[in-house]
């Protein structure tokens, strides 16, 4: 038997033998060193979308209650702390406290499961901050600032936002460690009173 028929039924050689096998482990070390980035993103993004949430919830808390019930709650009744010259709002009422919301016993179980680590400049990684209108003007980037109170002048940026306030520039901030590196996530927001619905229509 000759030609093509008996060329077909040798098999391969040991060099095409040789080239399959590199180009086999070429494709499982491109998977491996894939799935072991994948890994690594997922782990590092984990606290991310964790402060991410949390962030979230607390403005939807916020936007939850009357625009006096947020402000007394979650920055005039709270416990501040003055953290690289700013004061921000780092617990103390049961807006913050509240274990049935679960917002901060969530961060809680996450810090004490090692996921996120506690940041260096505070023992609380949730921290908010009621903005002036210098300082809504300074953290949204506006041209212009914004009379909040409508008294004819602009609050300067040391200055705390006053109860008259028709609406409220809200800033919170997660900020915790990752292997000795602090990471933040900053939500901007603008709390003003909601319309009551009449469920009757």
């Amino acid at each position: 038997m000759s030609g093509p028929r008996q060329r077909r039924l040798k098999g391969l050689t040991l060099a095409e033998v040789v080239i399959a096998v590199a180009l086999l482990s070429v494709v499982i070390v491109g998977f491996g060193s894939m799935s072991t980035l994948s890994l690594r993103a997922s782990r590092e993004a984990g606290p991310h979308f964790i402060a991410q949430e949390a962030a979230v919830r607390v403005v939807e808390r916020m936007r939850s209650s009357a625009l006096d019930t947020a402000y007394q709650a979650w920055w005039v009744n709270a416990t501040k702390v003055s953290l690289g010259g700013v004061e921000w709002a780092v617990g103390g009422t049961s807006e913050y406290d509240d274990p049935d919301e679960g917002v901060l016993a969530g961060l809680d179980d996450v810090i004490s499961r090692g996921v996120m680590g506690l940041p260096s400049d505070t023992p609380r990684v949730l921290r908010v901050r009621f903005l002036s209108e210098a300082e809504y003007q300074a953290v949204w980037g506006l041209a212009n600032p914004e009379d909040l109170n409508f008294d004819g002048t602009i609050d300067a940026a040391a200055t705390s936002p006053g109860a008259d306030y028709r609406m409220y520039p809200v800033l919170v901030e997660l900020r915790w460690s990752d292997q000795g590196t602090e990471k933040s996530y900053q939500l901007k927001a603008v709390l003003v009173n909601q319309p009551v619905l009449d469920p009757r229509r």
